[in-house]
């Protein structure tokens, strides 16, 4: 996770969106939700889901989103897909 981790870094205090395959995505919600890697195929994910998570100042993430087929386009309008 360093590259992730760096694109955190880099955009404290802002927001950011990461686009990538399933499985990427299954690997950096595991990690955020602090569960084993066994565990990453308990999350699924859809072609073009999406997660949303928000990442505190301490690094700390609240996961608020999993695998949104985004059937409500308006909420797009006022959230990023990370926040910070």
């Amino acid at each position: 996770m360093p590259a992730f981790e760096q694109i955190v870094a880099d955009h404290r205090g802002g927001e950011f969106r990461v686009v990538s395959h399933s499985g990427v995505n299954r690997i950096l919600l595991t990690r955020m939700l602090g569960a084993p890697l066994e565990r990453i195929f308990r999350i699924d994910q859809d072609f073009a889901c999406l997660n949303v998570v928000d990442i505190f100042n301490d690094g700390t993430p609240l996961v608020r989103r999993i695998n949104d087929l985004m059937e409500d386009p308006a909420w797009l309008k006022h959230r990023g897909a990370f926040r910070l």
